[in-house]
């Protein structure tokens, strides 16, 4: 194959031929293969890979049902125990219930039958309350549906109305049904504090299973296939998370394609996997209405053979009737309760991995268990007041056991002085703090603290004691003041307003809408980078802590913040250990101990002075080449320090003031939801017709049913032995033949509308996916709509819709078809009986109404709770490193409780509730869930975003000369609608120009690329390009000749070549290694384990900040933008990687001298060689100019350099 073919083509040929190979493999195989009427041969692959994955770990595959119970404490197993005797009483009063119907037979058969036969003969019983006695029992809550009820009445219709009642008939008849009231009452008030305590029990566990999940850090099935189903969701929502946490790297890289493309490749690996479920449990169902069939044959024939022998007086006709029914019933109960079968062996499946890994933790590790425990003695005990020593350390990470990190690393951090630790990029200074957090145990070496192993310190003290603030802030969507506690849970309000004066951020919050009460969104996205700074910087110091380590703690905050931090930082880190790591080496000059590190090895070590007095020494070249990096101090006069201080900061997620409400951005659609659903399944109506079809046969198999029974018991009102043998002989194999019958039309049903079901459920959460990624960013500010409730409702709700469309659909069409034969047969026989019943079925129908929509908005309500707990769960795993640095897993554990127990009680009162009226209609609670998450699904597919991400229309300009023009634009956030961000904004960008714009934070320099990448529009004003308003121009045209690379680079959890390929389609592997080279990143590439086809991780987590910075770097300079924006694009390296990647992107400048671009920096040497550099104060442009004429004018530039200098 030739070198020069694009990646996606070797990818694609690869699949190929690993498709073919399989075909010639199996292609006898292929012959008898009926999956290729229902699936892609593709999906079929992918399901033999997971069933061959499934055979190796079969016996390990689901737990014991007794295991299912493990999480239960002592209420829980008295509440069981309750339970399940209530459960007994039940099945006594069941039982009890068809002798009294027996009793009631009896009555009717004495006075039907006196003087039709010989009184020898008068044995027989032709009247058809049989049937009502069989559909009667269809009340009982726990197993029926709606086909079952509906047949209870128009079956009753068939019954004689001739005037057979004598009194002594009424007395006996009164009394039966007296009982069988009773009985049911009694039965009734059973099932209903059962469940209750069932829901209560199972509420219970379920809560204390999740929150041990999330302590330990959050599979034979009916089928293996629920494993492999569950396993491919996990799949799809990785993704869902991954995509919608990074949305704005998405957009901007026109990555939504090939997202959905990834997202939908998951799903159609289980449309195999639910046909095969839905074919089971039709056969099942199919298979146990035989059973019964055969039961109720061979029942009639034996009875009348043992009436034949003159046994009737010991074995009356009732005992024999009740003997065939209480045998039956309980088999074809079988069908009706087999959904809750197959949800025992699916929570069997689904549970097995959860206690697998929580048993694994809990043996993995005795000191992490300990960070949920509370230990005072140890906390007493513990003292790391010393020296901190790394002796002969070696290491490397699990993920590349074959690539060293530290090799015989040796240094001493004295107690009570600041060590500093510098270097290049993957030098392992980062790896250094993660083994004192005990993150990571190293190879071997040792660490200790005044000569104690850490290996021997309580694991959650020693990170209480340690005070960290990364080089990436990571906060939690919470408050502001709940963050800052975060860092010690029991700190008063005056300790954390202290720690954030003295992190320089409480101006800034006082300035906030609700101050300290301000949301913050996920992982902060509300706040800026310099703000996340201050208040992680905040946490770390409101611990109070022995150890401090700052992991590049200043690199986000421009100089005046930064030399006010770093004050407070010298006074807070004054007696204390501390260890900073940075790659400014003016930040380490006062240090009392550097050291140099160099692919994990210490080079040199000493004072700043010792180290420059060195000849040809690495940390000298190091600072020689940093000396003319001189730092911009962002305040446009030191007389406007205090003022500047006090200036509000920008929301860059915040919803835009432009915002409309809801109700006026949906579309208006007045068809039903169900119809709604019917018609996104019409691709698959013929398999739907097929389905239905088998429903409606499957129906009248019920109806014939009937009409065998009934005719059985008439034949047992033959006065001779031989007719009547002969007339039960042939209802009896008519009765089987239904019941085969019945089987195939099960089988069909299910079958094809558990395809058309799956096909649905991929169709409507690919379309969801889409639309989710349609809409606006201020959309996605809301806390329904963060990433993990959106990974929550594309998961739960779809397996909801897709039980509507499948199953349940079927369960509907029989209903309705048995429901409308029964009326037209029941008025055929008796108009005024039927007229009569059909009013109690209304009543019914009402009440189901009402159930489904309280249903509703319980189920609605449980929703919201559960997103907001999966969106915290969410959060937790993925920054579970701050939440081990910070030691304050049982507070996280506490919220996360919170949240279950909130819905535990919705869950609770719902199933109390639900159960009461569970005799009504069965099925209502499925529907009602199964409609709310279809109606949600239609809302979003309803709403109208303010700006389409995915549109296709406007024009493209035809000769893009990257001429950008702000005109008058005023721009504010709806948080702060009467503060302006940009206020009359005016600024000309000609083609080719180096434009940089500086000024302190909350200037609006991250807002211009906003709007300019049309994440938010303008109040007034507009924002044009060549001349052309950019809301005229294609969306997804004008990203794709913007090239933006953020402060904080995103990263995908996909192979590097294919990171730095992101969002575009057939480049060459030549091309991504010349990006590569670029950015400086080539050579660090090869030395991976598997070079460009290395996987990253989730958010490039395998990678250090500067590695993945110069990989977000590569993948612009591949695109080849004519507008490049660079926000803070170098402040994640080292200066020897900052000048080399500065040099490539001036190198590209000069490739294409027409590219426009558009720096915002804090480094002089980023701007100095910038053709204009625009100083904003306040949402203005207050000076504009080159480096030259601005030093001339001595105006707010100059006071800046000026301010740097002194």
């Amino acid at each position: 194959m030739s070198e020069n073919q694009s990646l996606t083509q070797k990818v694609e040929y690869k699949l190929i031929n690993d498709t073919n190979k399989k075909r010639r493999q199996s292609s006898i195989g292929i012959l008898f293969d009926w999956r290729g009427w229902f699936t892609s041969r593709e999906c079929d692959e992918k399901y033999e890979k997971l069933h061959d994955d499934n055979d190796k770990t079969k016996a390990e595959s689901a737990v014991g049902y007794l295991q299912l119970f493990r999480c239960a404490d002592q209420l829980d197993i008295i509440m069981i125990a309750i339970a399940l005797c209530l459960a007994i009483l039940n099945g006594a009063a069941y039982t009890a219930r068809f002798i009294v119907f027996g009793e009631l037979i009896s009555s009717f058969a004495e006075e039907k039958f006196i003087g039709r036969c010989p009184p020898e003969q008068n044995v027989s019983i032709t009247f058809n309350i049989t049937t009502e006695c069989q559909r009667t029992i269809e009340i009982n809550a726990t197993n029926h549906n709606l086909s079952q009820t509906s047949c209870l009445y128009e079956n009753s219709s068939v019954v004689p109305t001739q005037p057979i009642f004598t009194p002594g008939f009424l007395d006996g008849a009164n009394q039966n049904l007296y009982w069988l009231l009773l009985i049911s009452a009694v039965e009734l008030f059973c099932i209903g504090f059962r469940y209750f305590l069932l829901a209560w029990s199972a509420g219970r566990q379920t809560a204390r299973i999740r929150i041990r999940l999330l302590q330990s850090l959050m599979r034979r099935l009916t089928a293996i296939e629920t494993k492999k189903q569950l396993d491919v969701y996990a799949q799809a929502g990785a993704v869902v998370q991954e995509v919608f946490s990074s949305l704005r790297t998405v957009l901007s890289l026109n990555g939504e394609k090939f997202e959905e493309k990834r997202y939908v490749s998951k799903l159609r690996a289980t449309r195999w996997n639910s046909i095969r479920k839905g074919a089971a449990f039709g056969l099942l169902a199919g298979w146990v209405y035989l059973i019964g069939y055969v039961i109720y044959s061979i029942g009639f024939a034996f009875g009348s053979y043992l009436m034949n022998r003159g046994e009737y007086d010991s074995i009356p006709f009732h005992d024999i009737i009740v003997i065939i029914v209480v045998l039956v019933r309980p088999i074809t109960n079988v069908a009706f309760v087999s959904p809750f079968f197959q949800l025992l062996e699916e929570a069997r499946g689904a549970v097995a991995p959860v206690f697998q890994l929580i048993d694994e933790d809990e043996n993995m590790d005795l000191n992490e268990i300990q960070t949920f425990q509370d230990s005072t003695t140890s906390e007493v005990a513990l003292n790391i007041e010393g020296d901190i020593q790394f002796d002969n350390i070696n290491f490397a990470y699990p993920a590349r056991p074959n690539v060293p990190v530290l090799n015989n690393l040796t240094l001493t951090a004295r107690v009570g002085e600041t060590t500093a630790l510098v270097g290049s990029n993957g030098s392992g200074k980062s790896t250094v703090v993660s083994l004192l957090l005990r993150f990571y145990e190293p190879t071997s070496g040792s660490i200790k603290i005044r000569d104690q192993s850490i290996a021997d310190c309580n694991l959650k003290q020693l990170r209480k004691k340690i005070g960290v603030v990364s080089q990436e802030p990571i906060l939690f969507a919470t408050t502001i003041y709940e963050n800052i506690r975060f860092g010690r849970e029991n700190a008063t309000r005056v300790e954390i307003v202290d720690a954030a004066q003295q992190a320089n951020a409480h101006d800034f919050i006082m300035q906030l809408p609700n101050k300290y009460e301000t949301i913050v969104g996920e992982r902060g996205v509300q706040l800026s980078g310099g703000e996340k700074q201050r208040v992680a910087l905040a946490r770390a110091l409101v611990k109070q802590p022995v150890i401090v380590v700052l992991d590049e703690a200043t690199s986000a905050l421009d100089n005046k913040n930064e030399k006010i931090v770093q004050e407070a930082l010298d006074r807070t880190c004054k007696g204390r250990t501390t260890i900073v790591i940075a790659h400014r080496l003016a930040a380490v000059k006062n240090a009392h101990r550097i050291y140099v590190l160099d692919k994990g090895s210490v080079i040199e070590q000493g004072t700043h002075e010792t180290l420059m007095a060195q000849e040809g020494s690495h940390y000298r070249e190091l600072m020689r080449v940093q000396h003319t990096e001189d730092d911009i101090d962002e305040t446009s006069d030191p007389t406007h320090m205090d003022e500047d201080a006090k200036q509000p900061l920008e929301r860059s997620r915040y919803y835009s003031y432009y915002e409309i409400d809801d109700k006026d951005q949906m579309t208006t659609s007045r068809r039903p939801v169900f119809i709604r659903l019917l018609s996104m399944n019409r691709p698959e109506w013929v398999i739907i017709l097929v389905g239905c079809l088998a429903c409606l046969f499957g129906g009248l198999c019920q109806l014939v049913q009937v009409f065998l029974l009934t005719d059985s018991l008439n034949a047992f009102g033959e006065c001779t032995y031989q007719k009547r043998t002969h007339t039960i002989n042939k209802y009896s194999l008519l009765l089987i033949l239904t019941g085969i019958f019945n089987l195939i039309f099960r089988f069909i049903q299910y079958t094809a509308l558990a395809t058309s079901g799956s096909k649905l459920t991929e169709r409507i959460c690919a379309k969801a996916f889409t639309h989710f990624l349609s809409q606006e960013m201020a959309f996605f500010d809301r806390p329904e709509n963060s990433s993990g409730a959106i990974c929550n409702r594309l998961s739960s709700d779809a397996l909801a819709v897709q039980h509507m469309a499948g199953t349940r659909l079927g369960i509907i069409c029989e209903s309705l078809a048995t429901f409308g034969i029964g009326i037209f047969v029941g008025y055929f026989y008796s108009w005024e009986l039927t007229t009569v019943l059909l009013l109690f079925v209304l009543i019914f129908f009402g009440l189901a109404l009402f159930q489904i929509n309280w249903q509703s908005r319980l189920n609605q309500r449980s929703d919201q709770i559960l997103g907001l707990a999966s969106s915290l769960a969410v959060e937790i795993i993925h920054n579970m490193r701050i939440v081990k640095q910070l030691a304050n897993e049982k507070e996280f554990l506490h919220r996360f409780s919170d949240f279950i127990t909130k819905e535990f009680k919705m869950f609770a009162y719902s199933i109390f509730g639900l159960e009461s009226l569970r005799c009504i209609m069965t099925l209502t609670r499925q529907m009602s869930e199964s409609l709310t998450a279809a109606r949600s699904f239609f809302n979003l597919l309803d709403r109208i975003p303010t700006i389409d991400n995915r549109s296709t229309d406007c024009k493209q300009l035809a000769d893009l000369q990257g001429e950008i023009s702000f005109e008058q634009v005023k721009f504010a956030y709806v948080s702060r609608p009467k503060k302006c961000v940009l206020n009359k904004f005016q600024l000309t960008i000609k083609p080719g120009q180096r434009v940089a714009l500086i000024g302190s934070s909350g200037s609006g320099k991250s807002t211009v690329i906003q709007l300019l990448e049309r994440f938010y529009e303008p109040i007034k004003g507009h924002v044009s390009l060549d001349g052309v308003d950019i809301r005229q121009l294609n969306i997804q045209w004008l990203r794709s000749r913007l090239g933006l690379v953020s402060q904080e680079p995103v990263l995908f959890n996909l192979t590097v070549a294919e990171n730095i390929a992101y969002g575009l389609e057939n480049i060459l592997i030549e091309d991504i290694i010349d990006a590569a080279t670029k950015a400086n990143i080539h050579h660090f590439i090869e030395q991976l384990p598997q070079g460009y086809d290395t996987k990253v991780g989730m958010k490039g987590s395998h990678l250090s900040g500067g590695e993945k910075q110069r990989i977000a770097i590569a993948r612009v300079l591949l695109r080849r933008p004519k507008i490049l924006l660079l926000d803070e694009a170098t402040s994640a390296m080292d200066a020897h990687n900052e000048q080399i990647v500065q040099d490539a992107l001036e190198k590209a400048q000069t490739d294409d001298p027409t590219r426009t671009s558009l720096i915002i920096a804090h480094r002089l040497s980023t701007i100095r060689s910038c053709d204009v550099i625009c100083v904003l104060d306040h949402g203005i442009v207050v000076e504009s100019g080159n480096h030259t004429d601005l030093m001339e004018r001595r105006g707010f530039y100059y006071n800046m350099l000026v301010h740097n200098s002194t």
